[in-house]
């Protein structure tokens, strides 16, 4: 079950967002085969453990599509579900969203002070 029962539109467009935001973090470690935060690692580790994530990341979105995210017998509001859920999507994507900018402004920062 992808995001907690979501409605099954709301949970694909989450696994999307999720993985639009996480694909950029991880390029550079699969390509560069380095990390900040993996310094002392080696660059074949950091490559597989980019590149084991990356699949985990396309699984997931994968999953979100294949897989009934709604509960039995449907839920309220059909596959976008109630206004409620949509409003709590949206809360959670700004959340997500404001998640991202920290780790892209927290990036480029180490970047200007190597």
């Amino acid at each position: 079950m992808t995001l907690a029962y979501f409605p099954s539109h709301l949970a694909q467009a989450g696994a999307l967002v999720i993985c639009v935001l996480g694909v950029p973090f991880l390029l550079p470690p699969l390509i560069r085969g380095e990390s900040p935060a993996l310094e002392d690692w080696p660059r074949w580790r950091v490559r597989v453990l980019a590149a084991g994530m990356l699949t985990f990341l396309i699984g997931f979105v994968a999953s979100s599509f294949v897989l009934s995210d709604e509960p039995p017998g449907g839920a309220r509001g059909g596959h976008w579900g109630t206004e409620q859920d949509r409003i709590v999507f949206g809360v959670w994507l700004a959340f997500i969203f404001a998640i991202w900018v920290a780790n892209v402004r927290r990036s480029l920062r180490y970047r200007r002070h190597r």
